[in-house]
């Protein structure tokens, strides 16, 4: 699913209203095959827009 998306041209590195990004989400939920591809893809994983400025890792 994910990389349907990619090819449609969303941005992975898009957040909701708070800042929460696809990696925050798969790290919630626990979907280490995403945040795999998250990683693969170049997520920057430094990279936050959160209001607590907590980083995804």
């Amino acid at each position: 699913m994910i990389e349907l998306l990619l090819e449609n041209g969303v941005d992975l590195m898009e957040t909701d209203s708070d800042g929460v990004s696809a990696l925050d989400m798969a790290i919630k939920f626990k979907r280490k095959d995403v945040i795999a591809f998250c990683i693969d893809k170049g997520f920057d994983l430094n990279a936050t827009k959160r209001k607590s400025g907590i980083k995804p890792v």
